[in-house]
């Protein structure tokens, strides 16, 4: 009852849209050329998701703006924020230049979530 009360008071017109860039807050290194990247919005609206779901990222690499699709890895339970968990391949661009550039403060463009896997 607590946690699923506090949700209900939620105000839906607050959640997320993507037409606000995210503001990158941690980033926590999990294994070899893989980090876990974690976003707010800067309004403070809260993050509406289900399981499952992704979201787009705007990446300015240096040879021009590249999306690329993550599956959000954080929980829905706490809509504060919203994380992925990226692995850079050997031939990668855009994960690449997370690794190696996002770092928290800066800001990124994003669409989603989407996707109707859950």
């Amino acid at each position: 009852m607590g946690l699923q009360a506090n949700f209900e008071t939620l105000d839906e017109t607050l959640a997320w849209k993507d037409d606000e860039m995210l503001e990158c807050v941690s980033v926590v290194p999990e294994a070899p050329n893989t980090a876990t990247f974690s976003f707010r919005a800067p309004s403070g609206a809260w993050f509406k998701y289900q399981p499952g779901q992704f979201l787009t990222l705007e990446l300015p690499v240096p040879e021009g703006t590249v999306w690329r699709t993550y599956t959000i890895s954080s929980s829905p339970s706490r809509p504060l924020s919203i994380s992925v968990t990226v692995k850079a391949q050997g031939d990668s661009i855009g994960t690449r230049w997370m690794l190696d550039h996002l770092r928290p403060g800066r800001h990124i463009r994003a669409s989603g979530p989407a996707g109707v896997f859950t």
